[in-house]
């Protein structure tokens, strides 16, 4: 997430993704953005959702999507009953952040594979644009010519100097997530995160919920399961011992959690993969 809090697309006007996927066919990409006087920065179901439903092929490839691809579907005016000609038209300085679900074709336990390689957001410049850029190159590139030819050649050295673009800082949200995926297996707590990332608790809490729509303590759990699900499938661990790599102590705990996040126990879960098999 940028430092100013928005992601830039002023001048932009496409993205571009690399992806790498096994089976997925079609993945929604979403963007929020800010609507002043209705979007809440406190609460993610305040922004309004644009929406494009990318095809894509298995394998790696690139592609391109134009912004204007994007549309906010009509289910979600009406579940935040609002007219669509109440808002204001698509700002493209206001978005928040940029959300790459899972396919929405497969069927549900169905393993897949997305990688996302690379995304950015670029101008397509029209014609007149690279015409203008073109006549603008040839007229400094003469008049420099004419200025060396009417006066003696004089050397500058011009010093570089980095600015801010060319050094990017981890910001607090993205320190936030590496310290929790780094430390999950122990017993960690705001307090604790405060004190070894310098980061203030009602901040930390503000940054989780904003990012991810849940309290630190569901959004640890929700990598802890993740992390169990991984261990069921890849490994012949003992649950029991499952439970207590992905940092809960106790494994009627570890049961309870498991089963609230995924419907169903890690027993259930196993079986299920081996009857498959």
């Amino acid at each position: 997430m940028p430092k100013s809090g928005w992601i830039k697309l002023n001048s932009e006007n496409a993205l571009e993704i690399e992806i790498r996927n096994i089976r997925a066919e079609i993945i929604p990409i979403i963007l929020n953005e800010y609507v002043p006087g209705y979007s809440d920065t406190m609460h993610n179901n305040r922004y309004r959702l644009s929406v494009y439903e990318l095809k894509t092929e298995q394998g790696k490839h690139v592609y391109e999507i134009p912004l204007s691809a994007f549309s906010t579907p009509a289910w979600w005016y009406k579940n935040n009953h609002i007219n669509k000609q109440d808002l204001p038209d698509f700002n493209p300085q206001k978005i928040k952040n940029i959300c790459i679900q899972n396919c929405i074709l497969l069927n549900l336990n169905t393993k897949d594979t997305i990688e996302i390689i690379g995304l950015r957001v670029y101008s397509t410049h029209t014609f007149l644009t690279w015409l203008i850029i073109a006549l603008t190159g040839i007229w400094i590139f003469s008049a420099s010519i004419y200025f060396i030819l009417k006066k003696k050649e004089i050397a500058v050295f011009i010093p570089y100097i980095a600015t801010e673009s060319d050094i990017r800082l981890p910001d607090d949200w993205e320190r936030i997530q590496s310290f929790i995926s780094s430390n999950y297996i122990k017993e960690i707590d705001m307090e604790i995160m405060e004190k070894e990332l310098g980061i203030a608790r009602h901040k930390i809490a503000i940054l989780i919920k904003e990012n991810t729509s849940l309290i630190f303590k569901q959004y640890l759990n929700q990598i802890r399961v993740a992390e169990a699900k991984r261990l069921l499938i890849e490994t012949n661990l003992l649950v029991g011992e499952i439970a207590d790599k992905v940092g809960f102590g106790h494994i009627s705990n570890f049961n309870r959690v498991f089963k609230e996040y995924s419907g169903q126990s890690p027993s259930e879960v196993r079986k299920y993969l081996n009857v498959k098999e």
